[in-house]
């Protein structure tokens, strides 16, 4: 990222059934200087978000065991609808793009990620966020 991208430090919730995908996210993200949460399911991150905890940003995978991405992100906007969600999927599929974007997320990323994609699809996503 270019310096007169960067941008402010932001509270993230990492949501992925699989823990090294999660660890792996939040390195990248603490070292960019963000506030990481992690959560292992869909139920687990709609508790958190019910709690109060501010979270500015949920990365959030499309396939998880039990809830999926996308119900996820339906009822993550009717707790905090100020809340920006980047979807995070193992497949390069327009059509689960189209449906994530359709259903209120903000961005798309297609994993393995790239540190570059991630720190700008956060950037991306807060211009987004305080924008609308």
């Amino acid at each position: 990222m270019a310096p007169d991208e960067r941008v402010d430090s932001a509270s993230i919730l990492i949501v992925d059934d699989e823990e090294p995908i999660r660890q792996a996210l939040s390195r990248v993200l603490d070292k960019l200087g963000h506030e990481v949460h992690t959560a292992s399911s869909g139920d687990e991150a709609l508790n958190l978000l019910r709690s109060g905890l501010p979270i500015e940003i949920m990365l959030l995978d499309v396939k998880m065991p039990g809830m999926s991405g996308f119900d996820v992100v339906t009822e993550a906007l009717e707790i905090d609808g100020e809340i920006g969600i980047v979807m995070l999927s193992g497949l390069n599929d327009a059509t689960t793009a189209a449906i994530c974007m359709q259903r209120g997320a903000l961005d798309y990323l297609t994993k393995p990620i790239e540190v570059t994609e991630l720190s700008t699809s956060v950037g991306r996503t807060l211009r987004k966020r305080h924008t609308r």
